[in-house]
């Protein structure tokens, strides 16, 4: 599965020393499941949420600066839930997976103890 809306879009890109960064405009996704797991006060959480996402137009991307660029939907009261990610430690980092995988990952979290976050 590809989450890239047009691959001849898709630019790599220099990060830091040593990295790469792969710059897309993400498509329309109707499900998905966003992920973050972050490190907070010597334990993990994870930030595990089904949403959905909508296609970015070109222009979008050029104007996001070319690199990724998502529109997520995150449902009703969309604010609150941001404040709920980063109250929870969750940053900007996330993870955008196509399809529902909350369950297994509900369950992954249950197994190694670590902290569920959810908006």
């Amino acid at each position: 599965h590809s989450i890239t809306k047009d691959v001849s879009q898709v630019q790599i890109s220099a990060s830091g020393e040593l990295g790469t960064f792969v710059g897309t405009p993400l498509k329309a996704m109707p499900e998905a499941t966003m992920v973050s797991l972050c490190g907070r006060e010597n334990t993990y959480r994870m930030l595990v949420e089904k949403v959905s996402t909508e296609s970015v137009s070109h222009q979008e991307w050029i104007d996001g600066g070319s690199k990724f660029f998502a529109k997520v939907n995150l449902g009703d009261n969309a604010i609150d839930k941001f404040n709920k990610m980063l109250s929870g430690g969750v940053d900007h980092h996330l993870l955008i997976k196509e399809g529902n995988l909350v369950e297994q990952l509900v369950d992954l979290c249950e197994l190694l103890k670590i902290k569920r976050i959810k908006i």
